[in-house]
C-alpha cells in the first residue's frame, strides 16, 4: 500500500550563504514547505566538504534512509537555498552543478521559487505584474536595476512601491529569493534507499592583514578596524592558527614589520545540519569530511579539533546526532 502526503505545515529559512540537508516536504497550497516525516530515519549521512578554490568549493553529500514502516512512503524531499537578494546577482545563485543520484542513478528535479520580503511571502503580487522570478525581473547588477520594474506602467510601479518592493523612483528590487530544488522520492517499506547531491556552493570570502589578525586576536575586539574579529569570532580562529598563518608569511618574506600587510584568505561554505531533524530520530552514523589544499588552515567553531589538524584531509565522525547547530568551516591561507 502507497501512503502520499501532501498537506504543508512548516514554513522554511535560511542564512546567507548556507546549505541544507535534505528535508522532508510537502506540496500544499502555498508551495513547497517543510513537514517532518516520522516513519523515516536516516541512518547514515556522509558529508564531505572540500576548501574553496577560486570562487567555488565543493560539497557531496551521501544519505542512507530507512523507511521503518510496513507501508511504502511516498513524500516530497526538499533541498532549499538561502535567500538570495538582487545584489548577489553576480553569483546569480548560491550554487551550481547541482545533481541528484537515488541508488547511484542521476534524476529529475523541479525548481520551486518564492519572493519573500520581511518575512511576508510576495510572490504573487510579483507573478501579477508578469515579473521573472529568477533574475529579479531582469536585474542587471552592473547597472543597479531590473529591465521589467523599469518598462512597467506608473499604477503598476506604484503597486509595487505600496508593498515596499521597490522604493520610489528606483528600479532595485528589495525582496529575497528563496530557490529550493525538490523531487517526489519513493521510500520502500523496511528498505534503504540512498541518496546522494554533488553541487558547488558559492563560497564567502574575504582578505585580512596578518598584521590586523593578530592584532584582533590580542584585543578580543568585537570590531578591529575592519571588524576583522568579528570575522575571525564567527570561525572560532585561535592563536595556533593565526601562529601557523604568521609562519607562512615569515617563510616567503621574512620578519621585517612592513610585511605585516601582507593578505590572509579567508574563504568558507555553510552548511545547515539541523533540517536532518525532519526524518525520525538521530542520525546513526553521521561522518564530516573536509578537505583542503596543502598551506590552508582550518576554523570552525563547530568543534574545536577542526582547527587542530595540519592534514589536507579532517574526518569527524558521530554516532547518534542529533544536529543542534548549523556548520560553518573557515579556510584560512597566506596569499603569496
Amino acid at each position: 500500500m502507497l501512503r502520499t502526503f501532501v498537506v504543508a505545515v512548516w514554513l522554511f529559512a535560511f542564512s546567507s550563504f548556507s546549505l541544507a540537508n535534505d528535508a522532508a516536504a510537502a506540496v500544499g497550497a502555498g508551495g513547497l514547505q517543510l513537514r517532518r516525516e516520522a516513519s523515516i530515519s536516516m541512518e547514515k549521512e556522509t558529508l564531505t566538504i572540500t576548501s574553496p578554490k577560486g570562487e567555488y568549493g565543493t560539497v557531496n553529500v551521501k544519505y542512507e534512509f530507512l523507511n521503518l514502516s510496513d507501508q511504502d512512503i511516498e513524500t516530497e524531499v526538499a533541498f532549499p537555498l538561502p535567500p538570495e537578494g538582487a545584489e548577489d546577482q553576480s553569483d546569480h545563485t548560491t550554487v551550481t552543478d547541482f545533481r541528484v543520484l537515488v541508488e547511484g542513478q542521476e534524476i529529475p528535479f523541479e525548481t520551486d521559487y518564492k519572493a519573500i520580503l520581511k518575512g511576508r511571502d510576495v510572490t504573487q503580487v510579483l507573478r501579477d505584474l508578469k515579473l521573472d522570478l529568477p533574475d529579479f525581473g531582469g536585474f542587471d547588477w552592473t547597472e543597479g536595476s531590473a529591465a521589467q520594474i523599469h518598462q512597467l506602467p506608473a499604477a503598476d510601479r506604484a503597486r509595487l512601491v505600496r508593498a515596499g518592493l521597490i522604493e520610489k523612483n528606483q528600479d532595485f528590487p528589495l525582496w529575497q529569493l528563496l530557490t529550493t530544488y525538490h523531487w517526489r522520492q519513493k521510500f520502500p517499506a523496511h528498505s534503504v534507499v540512498h541518496v546522494e547531491h554533488e553541487y558547488r556552493p558559492i563560497s564567502g570570502r574575504s582578505n585580512l592583514a596578518i598584521g590586523q589578525v593578530e592584532r584582533a586576536m590580542r584585543h578580543q575586539k568585537v570590531k578591529d578596524i575592519n571588524g576583522n574579529y568579528g570575522l575571525l569570532s564567527l570561525f572560532c580562529v585561535n592563536n595556533e592558527t593565526v601562529r601557523r598563518l604568521r609562519a607562512d608569511v615569515v617563510a616567503k618574506y621574512g620578519t621585517d614589520p612592513k610585511h605585516d600587510w601582507e593578505s590572509v584568505g579567508v574563504g568558507w561554505i555553510d552548511y545547515i545540519l539541523t533540517t536532518a531533524n525532519s526524518w525520525h530520530g538521530p542520525i546513526k552514523d553521521f561522518e564530516l569530511i573536509i578537505k583542503t589544499d596543502p598551506g590552508w588552515h582550518l576554523a570552525s567553531c563547530f568543534d574545536p579539533s577542526i582547527a587542530a589538524t595540519t592534514d589536507t584531509t579532517m574526518r569527524l565522525h558521530f554516532n547518534n546526532y542529533t544536529p543542534t547547530k548549523e556548520l560553518s568551516i573557515g579556510f584560512l591561507y597566506s596569499m603569496f
